[in-house]
C-alpha cells in the first residue's frame, strides 16, 4: 500500500488508511512533556514522513530503492522510540526522585501507644511502662499484660471502689491500645481516640465516654446498662459487638454492628441496630440506618487492616493514614475524585502504602511531615 501511495495509484480507501494511519502515529503516541514541545516533535516527524514518502502528492511512476525508504522509515520509528524513551526515562527519574524522597521521609506504621490519666490527673505512657502492675488505685490494681493489654483487677480490700474516680486512656496519631474495663468489656481504641471511664461502675448504669474510634465488645447485664457517650448521641449496648467511629473530621458519626443489638439515642431520634447494619449520625443528630455497607471493613482497623472494600474516597483514605502514620496530608491544587476498591495491610511502612496507591496514579511527594498529593 506504501508502494501505491507513492505511486499515486491508491484508491480512496487505501489512501484513507495510509493517512490515518502515519497521523495515528502522531496521535496515539503517549507524550509525557509539555504539549508545545511534543507539538514540535510531530510536526518534525511529519515533515520528515513528508521528505521520505512524498505523501499526498501524484508523482509519475519511477522505480524506487525501497532497501533506501525502509531504512528511512526504521530510522524514523527509532527515533520516534528513542524520544520516547529518554521522555520516559526523565519521567522515570522524576519519580525516583520523588519514591527516593519518600524514602527518605519514611514512616513506620503506628503501634501499641497510649497514655493514661489517672483520677488525681497523673499521666502513664503505657508504651514505656514494663508488663506487670503499672499502678495501684484505691480499690484496684492497674496492670499490663504481656500482651500489652491494660486491664483493671479489684482489689477488696481498699474499701469503696465507687470513690476513685476517673481514668482516660488516650491514644495519639499512630498509636492504638487495647483496654478491659473494670466490668470484664473489651475495648480497641483506634489512633488519635480516647475513653474516659470509672475505676468501677456503680449505680444503674455503665457509661463510658469516646472520642475517635473505639470497638467494644461488651459484657451484657440487663440490670446494669452500658452505654457509651460520643457527641450528641448515645449508643446503649442490647448485648452487642459494636464499632463507633466519631472522629470529629469525619462527615458523619458511624455505629457499625456485628453482634447482639444496640440503640442509638440522639435529640432526634431512637432508633435499634440489628447485625449487619450502620446508623450513620449527622451533626444534627439525624440517624440514617444501612443495610448495604460492608461491616467487616468498619473494624477491620481493629485486625490490622486499611479496608477500602465500599470503593473510599481519595479524602476518607487520606485520613486513615493521617491518623496512622501521624503525617500531615496537603494537597496542590483541587482533590482528585477517586474512589479505590481494596486491603492493604496497617503493619507496613507509609512509603509501602503510597505505593501501592501510586498504581491508581496517585501521585505524591514527602516534606518532612507533610504528605503533598500533586495533581
Amino acid at each position: 500500500m506504501l508502494y501505491k501511495y507513492r505511486m499515486g495509484i491508491c484508491d480512496d480507501a487505501e489512501k484513507e488508511t495510509i493517512e490515518s494511519w502515519y497521523q495515528n502515529v502522531l496521535d496515539k503516541t503517549e507524550w509525557n512533556i509539555d504539549e508545545a514541545t511534543a507539538e514540535l516533535i510531530k510536526i518534525n516527524i511529519k515533515n520528515k514522513l513528508d521528505r521520505e514518502l512524498n505523501l499526498g502528492s501524484k508523482t509519475k511512476i519511477f522505480k524506487i530503492n525501497w532497501y533506501k525508504v525502509a531504512i528511512s522509515i526504521a530510522a524514523l520509528f527509532i527515533i520516534m522510540f528513542g524520544i520516547r524513551q529518554a521522555v520516559m526515562h526523565q519521567a522515570g527519574k522524576n519519580e525516583k526522585a520523588i519514591a527516593a524522597s519518600v524514602a527518605e521521609h519514611d514512616i513506620a506504621p503506628g503501634g501499641n501507644k497510649a497514655i493514661l490519666t489517672l483520677a488525681d490527673g497523673s499521666k502513664v505512657m503505657l508504651d514505656s511502662v514494663r508488663k506487670g502492675l503499672v499502678v495501684n488505685q484505691i480499690g484496684c490494681n492497674i496492670v499490663k499484660t504481656d500482651s500489652g493489654l491494660l486491664t483493671y483487677q479489684r482489689n477488696n480490700k481498699d474499701g469503696n471502689l465507687a470513690s476513685v474516680g476517673y481514668n482516660i486512656l488516650s491514644t495519639p496519631r499512630g498509636g492504638q491500645y487495647k483496654l478491659i474495663l473494670p466490668d470484664g468489656s473489651k475495648v480497641w481504641l483506634n489512633a488519635a481516640s480516647s475513653i474516659r471511664y470509672p475505676v468501677a461502675f456503680a449505680g444503674k448504669e455503665r457509661v463510658v465516654e469516646i472520642t475517635g474510634e473505639a470497638y467494644f465488645e461488651v459484657i451484657h447485664n440487663d440490670k446494669l446498662p452500658f452505654r457509651v457517650k460520643t457527641g450528641n448521641s448515645i449508643v446503649e449496648d442490647v448485648g452487642t459487638h459494636f464499632n463507633i467511629n466519631a472522629y470529629s473530621d469525619e462527615p458523619n458519626m458511624k455505629v457499625s454492628l456485628l453482634e447482639g443489638k444496640v440503640r442509638i439515642n440522639t435529640n432526634k431520634a431512637s432508633t435499634i441496630l440489628v447485625p449487619g447494619q450502620q446508623g450513620q449520625i449527622n451533626n444534627i443528630g439525624i440517624v440514617k440506618v444501612t443495610t448495604d455497607t460492608d461491616i467487616e471493613s468498619s473494624v477491620a482497623w481493629k485486625n490490622g487492616y486499611f479496608d477500602f472494600e465500599d470503593g473510599e474516597n481519595l479524602q476518607g483514605i487520606m485520613r486513615q493514614i493521617s491518623r496512622w502514620y501521624d503525617v500531615n496530608v496537603e494537597y496542590e491544587g483541587n482533590v482528585p475524585d477517586m474512589h479505590f476498591g481494596g486491603k492493604i495491610t496497617r503493619d507496613c511502612n507509609l512509603s509501602e502504602v503510597l505505593k501501592i496507591l501510586s498504581y491508581s496514579n496517585i501521585r505524591y511527594r514527602m516534606e518532612d511531615k507533610n504528605l503533598i498529593i500533586m495533581k
